[in-house]
């Protein structure tokens, strides 16, 4: 079985909702000591899709549509979950 790579478009630092550059696949860190809630939104219907919490110094792929966002709850830390689309 040949292993699947990814390229990464560009990583950035959480700061508000984000399409994560309309990315399908998205690479989501939370480098905080906390853990923190991850949603993913539809912001045309105004609707959570889902949401997962993330430990601290964990990492999780998630899979959405190019439109959804993605929003870290507020929290103290949030600045250090970072988000990075990703190209399967």
């Amino acid at each position: 079985m040949t292993p699947q790579y990814f390229s990464p478009i560009t990583e950035f630092a959480y700061t508000n909702n984000t399409t994560a550059n309309t990315s399908t696949y998205v690479r989501i860190y939370n480098g905080h000591t906390a853990a923190h809630l991850i949603a993913i939104n539809d912001s045309v219907n105004n609707v959570t899709i889902g949401t997962v919490t993330i430990g601290s110094t964990q990492e999780a792929f998630i899979k959405k549509e190019p439109s959804h966002q993605v929003n870290v709850a507020a929290a103290a830390g949030s600045g250090s979950v970072r988000i990075v689309g990703v190209d399967f």
